[in-house]
């Protein structure tokens, strides 16, 4: 599924930050040496960072995580190319510490900032632990089945040591456009997963994905594009429990719904 644009993609392999915008310079200044041309252990490296670019490229999803590959080797072979070249005699070696200069005064300092200002709410994690602990989850391994994206629900299970009822730790596929095998292939798993063990919670969040424009969504709506799934809901659960992102700022909201059947607790 196509999430970015052509030109977002670019900006966000060579624009995005300094460290990014030194790509180009070091790839002329490895050029104008032969002795690194000629290297295995940068063409294998250079080679590295071209499969990185081409699978971001070609996912078209724009999403940070799938510049991973790419950035991790990108930066080795930036910097091997600026160590190395500063070993060298003649004038290329001021260029390369004026570039490394530059990722000194500007990228660190840079990314320093940002990490200071990133914050990480704890509000959805003590709230839905909370939660989880008064229905009884904690009495019976396997209980819970998480619905969400990107929210923290399988962190919470991880911290209260509980497995989920099924494999699936992603909802995200589940409501694409039907007419993809594979999206009717994982809701049949799903589903007959669910069906067999029965879990007495189940936790959807209201993340939406994929964005719009980068948009974040909020809504349970996607439910209504897996009609069996949401009949199975309403005819097995009841909505025990609901938070929004007001109660106590938390970043997302979600419901917890708990089986007829059985009633945890």
């Amino acid at each position: 599924v196509k999430t970015s644009s052509l030109l977002g993609m670019i900006y966000n392999l060579f624009l995005a930050d300094t460290g990014r915008r030194l790509l180009l310079p070091v790839v002329l200044l490895w050029a104008a040496q032969r002795e690194l041309r000629k290297s295995f252990e940068h063409q294998m490296l250079l080679l590295c960072v071209v499969m990185g670019m081409a699978s971001f490229l070609i996912q078209q999803k724009g999403w940070h995580t799938h510049l991973y590959p790419f950035l991790a080797f990108e930066s080795l072979w930036i910097a091997l190319v600026l160590v190395e070249t500063l070993r060298q005699k003649g004038r290329l070696r001021y260029i390369a510490g004026t570039l490394l200069c530059i990722v000194l005064l500007l990228q660190l300092p840079l990314g320093v900032k940002h990490s200071e200002n990133v914050k990480f709410p704890q509000d959805f994690l003590v709230a839905l632990q909370n939660d989880l602990t008064s229905a009884g989850a904690l009495n019976d391994d396997g209980s819970v089945q998480c619905m969400q994206m990107t929210s923290d629900c399988i962190d919470v299970l991880y911290r209260m040591k509980l497995k989920q009822t099924t494999g699936f730790i992603v909802d995200a596929y589940f409501f694409l456009p039907d007419r993809y095998s594979i999206v009717r292939d994982l809701r049949s798993k799903f589903l007959n997963g669910i069906e067999q063990r029965k879990p007495h919670i189940i936790v959807i969040t209201d993340d939406v994905w994929p964005p719009v424009r980068h948009q974040v969504i909020r809504g349970y709506t996607q439910i209504d594009k897996w009609p069996d799934f949401a009949q199975y809901l309403s005819t097995n659960y009841h909505l025990a429990v609901e938070r929004t992102e007001s109660d106590g700022g938390m970043p997302a909201g979600y419901r917890m719904y708990r089986s007829e059947e059985r009633r945890v607790g």
